[in-house]
């Protein structure tokens, strides 16, 4: 099988491992100077592959291995340390500060070899042309401002030779706060990015933006993805080329580790305790699936594929309607009812799969036939198909068929269809049981007519209650009797019940403010209308 068209790699390192965060940055830009040459000399074609062992070294078994002995890691970091903090590599410029690092990590290597026993004449001459080469180097005068080609991190999208300190530094800040390094490469082939227009196979063009827009993304899913979240993550990135494929190489640091501290063999059989630094599969899936779909910008079509798909369910209903007179699609609605439960509420594409295998197909070959002549439906499976093809360029193809993206559309489309097809049924059986709510009109009439007898019976309610359907009593257009008392009241009458109803307010008050019961005040009530009662008889 041919292999995936983008394919993503993960590992970690932590600080216990013993390796400075820093030489990972020495040997990308020393590979990458390396690679992006078309030709090679014999002594270069070595020095590359003694890198690549280098760095190989800091990935195996997904952390860096530690190559020396327990007692000897003191030279190591001592000359780690003289590497990274050697101010004239920010004034090389990116092939001469390549160079001096492949030659210091070789340097270093040698030194940590004579400290266990004595160099071969090979390996002491190679000792002396390395130092002298990186001594030449150093007395070179030129610009910080080199572009560093192909380097971008998390605060730069172009890195020159002076920014390397800079990076280096987040690099040992985050090692000494005992962040881990994830490392990812991802790497391409190229005849899929020359398809997709992101590599130009006549002038060899990178689209490094879109390169970096997808790197910035997964950069962002991976920080936000991660439980807990990433603390100020810092990040470079290098884009390597060569005649095989193009690949991408990212460091990832957290600026205080956040992760639990585990504990674990090294390979002494020392327990060692260190952040745990293995990320969820999931993770890096969703990571890669950032990258690939930001890259190639899959959302345009993923959208068109939906919008086709909500379509095509739309046509289902204009379908039916048109089909709904044909002798053979009834015959085949006859059949089919035999199927459904006379519960209309279990009338659901997911029922029939639980409970009627049968059915489901028969179900699926009514609406597959409402379906044979429309467009839209024929542009949603070659989207679909188009889009797996793509899936399986990236992925590969899975032995999984939960997996398998087509499949999985066409069953989702299968279901939103037959759904339809049930509403449609089960409106025109609301319709014709009107007058039998309680009995199923499937159990009251020949099952080979059930369709036919659904259609007259739907006809005939709609036609007894019109065209408009049943027609609401005329409201009688009088005023509501609080209206009417209202209208009588004269004004005259309306001043005096304000006046009364003032007076009224002001006497509950007063009441109130001298503390006078409920009981009370009713007694006096009471008793001033009496009083104006025998007022007015006396008048």
């Amino acid at each position: 099988m041919k292999r995936p068209a983008i394919i993503l790699t993960s590992k970690f390192s932590t600080e216990t491992n013993g390796k400075s965060f820093g030489k990972y940055l020495g040997y990308m830009a020393r590979k990458e100077a390396l690679e992006s040459k078309e030709y090679l000399t014999e002594q270069e074609r070595k020095e590359i592959n003694r890198v690549t062992i280098k760095a190989r070294e800091l990935d195996i078994h997904g952390k860096f291995r530690k190559v020396f002995d327990q007692s000897k890691d003191e030279l190591v970091n001592k000359q780690a340390k003289k590497l990274l903090n050697n101010k004239v590599l920010s004034e090389l410029n990116d092939d001469q500060f390549s160079k001096y690092l492949g030659y210091m990590a070789r340097s270093s290597a040698l030194a940590t070899i004579q400290g266990k026993r004595e160099l071969t004449p090979q390996e002491t001459q190679e000792l002396k042309r390395v130092n002298e080469a990186a001594n030449k180097l150093t007395d070179l005068k030129v610009t910080k401002d080199k572009l560093a080609v192909g380097f971008f991190t998390s605060d730069m999208d172009q890195v020159h030779l002076k920014d390397f300190q800079h990076i280096r530094d987040q690099l040992t800040k985050a090692q000494a706060n005992h962040s881990v390094l994830w490392q990812d490469v991802i790497s391409f082939d190229n005849d899929f990015l020359v398809k997709k227009g992101i590599l130009n196979k006549e002038t060899g063009m990178l689209d490094e933006q879109a390169m970096r827009h997808a790197s910035q993304e997964m950069m962002k899913t991976f920080q936000a993805k991660m439980n807990p979240p990433l603390y100020q993550p810092y990040w470079m990135a290098s884009i390597h080329r060569n005649t095989d494929n193009v690949h991408i190489h990212f460091a990832t640091v957290e600026a205080i580790n956040q992760r639990p501290i585990i504990e674990r063999e090294d390979k002494f059989g020392n327990l060692v305790k260190q952040p745990k630094g293995r990320r969820p599969q999931k993770v890096i899936d969703q990571m890669k699936s950032v990258f690939t779909n930001t890259l190639i910008n899959t959302s345009d079509l993923t959208k068109e594929i939906s919008r086709n798909r909500d379509q095509v369910r739309a046509n289902v209903f204009q379908h039916f309607e048109k089909q709904k007179e044909n002798p053979d699609f009834q015959a085949m609605i006859n059949q089919f009812m035999e199927h459904l439960p006379a519960d209309r509420r279990n009338w659901n594409y997911k029922w029939l799969e639980k409970n009627d295998a049968n059915g489901k197909a028969l179900l699926d070959i009514i609406t597959e036939t409402l379906l044979k002549d429309d467009q839209d439906y024929r542009t949603y499976k070659k989207d679909i198909s188009d889009y797996q093809d793509t899936r399986q360029a990236l992925y590969g193809i899975s032995k999984r068929e939960n997996k398998n993206y087509k499949v999985n559309k066409l069953k989702d489309i299968r279901r939103r269809n037959g759904n339809a097809v049930l509403k449609s049924l089960a409106t025109l059986d609301k319709q014709a049981n009107k007058m039998h709510k309680k009995t199923p009109l499937k159990l009251r009439v020949n099952p080979e007519m059930y369709f036919q007898t659904l259609l007259n019976k739907a006809k005939t309610q709609k036609s007894s209650s019109g065209a408009g359907g049943r027609v609401a009593p005329a409201r009688r257009n009088v005023p509501r009797k609080r209206n009417l008392y209202l209208f009588t009241l004269s004004k005259k009458r309306i001043e005096k019940l304000k006046k009364e109803i003032s007076h009224q307010t002001r006497k509950e008050m007063i009441l109130e403010k001298g503390h006078v019961s409920l009981d009370k005040r009713k007694a006096l009530t009471e008793y001033e209308k009496i009083q104006k009662a025998a007022e007015r008889s006396q008048e």
